[in-house]
């Protein structure tokens, strides 16, 4: 059976990419569409200033003019490393049951990054490392939450007969009752005169998200795959921010004028995505998201950072004690992808009753397989 693997660059083969989704999970009653207009925008390579410093390709594999599989690869200088190491990014990975589509296409897209100096593929990541990530590993008869990945369960082994392994497991965690539990469990009082705990303040959403990116960059330096975001990329990913979250539900630390320490949350709004299932956001379903936000009873720990410089103070009890007290508003507290390595983060998940809930595989492969 011979496959034809497309580069996307025409209309035909952008309708084709962002249809193939809805073909797949047609049945599936657990997926959560992405729009259509959003996944453009964030691989419209001239919009999306993530681009101007890394190379984009988006691949569309067919079999009799079908498309049956699709993938997207990143190539960015910045990821070298000691010894002519230089790690691609894979993303936005679909592909029906066909072993033999999914290494053609990769077979192509090894290729491609090969050229452009990489030497093995990691993913998926849609499309970068501060973006949705992993491959859903466990737990696929569950509703994903807000941005979590969900695939069907043949996608792991799929992948690994392509030669991909496992290369890290990440893992989201969830306390199914919260409010009980806080209950149960009251916050010691934290007293830090030094500093000052405020939410972010929308009035002032420009300067808001540079102190909040001006956080995340000194925290997170240490992170595998991470690299500064720029001002126009934390603006450009943070558009939509507010349709997900509301101010009293992120909180800055300050000393003095600068910011310390941030944690979000948002709420799982996936539920009233549903609607939206033909990747368009129609009136009904706007107005659908729009009067149910506030009937949301899950929160999402979307991101916490504290500087470097700061993380043995009293931050952390300052995040701890914003965190109880919005949390008590809601039913069920979860958190998005966390790395088994990350002590501070897992330690302070069990401090509010979290524990491990699904499970999410980042692959890696060399650019060429045998």
């Amino acid at each position: 059976m011979d496959y034809e693997i497309r580069r996307v660059t025409t209309r035909s083969d952008w309708r084709g990419f962002l249809a193939l989704p809805r073909k797949l999970y047609r049945k599936d009653p657990l997926w959560i569409p992405s729009l259509d207009s959003d996944v453009r925008r964030t691989l419209d390579s001239r919009k999306n200033p993530y681009f101007r410093s890394a190379q984009l390709g988006v691949f569309l594999c067919l079999k009799d003019g079908i498309p049956v599989a699709r993938t997207t690869a990143v190539v960015n200088p910045a990821y070298a490393l000691p010894g002519g190491r230089l790690p691609a990014m894979f993303g936005y990975f679909e592909s029906d049951n066909d072993a033999a589509a999914v290494r053609a296409l990769f077979s192509t897209v090894g290729e491609w990054c090969r050229q452009r100096g990489a030497t093995d593929l990691h993913g998926p990541f849609h499309p970068h490392h501060y973006s949705e990530l992993g491959l859903q590993a466990d737990k696929f008869d569950e509703h994903v939450t807000f941005f979590q990945t969900h695939h069907p369960q043949k996608y792991l082994p799929l992948l690994e007969q392509t030669g991909f392994i496992v290369e890290r497991m990440l893992h989201t965690r969830r306390n199914p009752d919260i409010r009980e539990w806080l209950d149960r469990h009251p916050a010691p009082q934290a007293l830090a005169p030094q500093l000052h705990v405020r939410p972010v303040r929308l009035s002032d959403l420009a300067s808001e998200l540079e102190r909040i990116r001006e956080v995340y960059n000194d925290a997170f330096a240490d992170n595998c795959f991470f690299l500064p975001v720029s001002s126009d990329e934390y603006r450009f990913a943070a558009r939509d921010l507010r349709l997900v979250t509301r101010p009293d539900l992120n909180v800055i630390v300050e000393h003095g004028e600068e910011p310390v320490g941030v944690l979000q949350c948002v709420l799982d709004v996936n539920p009233l995505l549903q609607p939206m299932r033909g990747g368009r956001a129609t009136p009904f379903g706007v107005f659908h998201f729009l009067t149910h936000r506030s009937h949301i009873r899950r929160l999402i720990v979307y991101a916490v950072g504290i500087k470097r410089h700061w993380q043995r103070g009293r931050v952390h009890a300052l995040l701890f004690d914003a965190l109880h007290r919005m949390a008590r508003n809601f039913d069920e507290l979860e958190t998005t992808w966390m790395s088994p390595d990350n002590a501070i983060a897992l330690h302070a998940a069990e401090r509010f009753g979290m524990t491990e809930d699904k499970h999410f595989a980042i692959m890696t492969r060399p650019v060429t397989v045998p």
